[in-house]
């Protein structure tokens, strides 16, 4: 089959985008014809510093985003968008994209990542938000919702809740090598890790991580850092200069590794990490993430998350929340078989 993606396909890594490439990477190796249009406009210096894979490829603008609907639209089998469909620019390429692909008498999937969707895609205006999801809902074959939340949002603008089903985001992790032991030494042996994702300064995040490393660490704790602006070192050795008691405990991870990022989370019992959309980060001052991955004999997947918006001096409390959540004394829960590339392959099918 040939497929048409589009969505985050570039870095900061994070669970979206890892999600997306599973998808791209896994139809690749069996064959299918696959090509994905990055849906952030990028300039053609700076797409090439972030992907270097050849079926991504990016538009300049939204007329040239339409121009590559239709272009590689008419020879796929198949468009797929994935999103996390709660801004306006995104919404308006959903929205074209389901269209162009509707006229071009394409098979249309929708994937909703759960995030902000579950909170603004029920505010969306009676006069343009709310009509636009109804015909997404309208034209596309199936609507994948990454949670129980974002289901119940998403379905809430149509009434045939056929088109919607549940399925979490996921990726495939890779194999240790004795290269990724090493870089993790530090974890060994830690009953819990935690992984902040998306680290900037100033930011929530941030003021999180200080709170928690001043006085509620642990030091049978792990700590995967992965710092998302250019200024890495400096805000490694401010790290390192106020908590340096605890650098055996802390590991430094370059967020546009996708390898490492996929065997920090691997290793997580709870992620933190800063909202982001269309490949950009959102709101870092005042709102952020929790997310607890779960392992499966096929990788990993985020069943439940959800959202802590600041209101005054919160700092302190989410690191009391993320301490309280380190400290429950619960084993891993067995592998789960559920196969869910499995599931979304009969949807592109037709089979489920």
């Amino acid at each position: 089959m040939r497929f048409l993606f589009i969505g985050n396909f570039i870095p900061p890594y994070e669970e979206e985008n890892l999600h997306n490439h599973t998808l791209l990477h896994q139809l690749q190796q069996e064959g299918h014809d696959c090509t994905v249009i990055n849906i952030d406009e990028l300039s053609p210096g700076k797409k090439s510093s972030l992907s270097k894979d050849s079926a991504i490829i990016f538009a300049r603008n939204y007329f040239d985003f339409i121009m590559k609907v239709i272009r590689y639209g008419f020879k796929s089998d198949v468009v797929h968008f994935l999103t996390k469909g709660y801004t306006r620019p995104g919404l308006m390429k959903l929205g074209t994209s389901v269209l162009l692909a509707k006229i071009m008498f394409k098979k249309i999937i929708v994937t909703l990542h759960p995030e902000m969707f579950s909170i603004l895609g029920q505010l969306r205006s009676k006069m343009g938000g709310r009509q636009l999801l109804y015909i997404v809902s309208s034209l596309a074959d199936r609507v994948i919702c990454g949670d129980a939340h974002t289901y119940d949002i998403a379905s809430s603008h149509y009434n045939d809740k056929t088109k919607f089903t549940v399925i979490p985001p996921f990726f495939l992790v890779p194999e240790e090598t004795e290269i990724s032991n090493k870089y993790f030494i530090n974890l060994e042996g830690k009953k819990k890790i935690i992984v902040l994702s998306g680290v900037k300064y100033p930011s929530l995040v941030f003021d999180v991580l200080n709170k928690l490393l001043n006085e509620y660490f642990d030091p049978e704790t792990g700590i995967v850092i992965s710092i998302s602006e250019q200024k890495v070192k400096q805000i490694q050795h401010v790290l390192v200069e106020a908590h340096g008691r605890f650098v055996d405990n802390i590991v430094f991870v370059w967020p546009y590794d996708a390898r490492m990022i996929s065997l920090a989370y691997a290793r997580a019992d709870v992620v933190v990490r800063t909202l982001s959309c269309d490949c950009r980060p959102l709101f870092n001052d005042f709102s952020l993430t929790l997310k607890k991955p779960v392992q499966s004999s096929n990788g990993i997947y985020f069943r439940e998350s959800f959202i802590l918006i600041k209101e005054g001096d919160s700092a302190d409390t989410i690191a009391y929340m993320i301490n309280k959540l380190l400290k429950e004394k619960s084993e891993r829960p067995p592998l789960d078989e559920e196969d869910y590339y499995g599931k979304i392959k009969e949807i592109y099918s037709g089979k489920d």
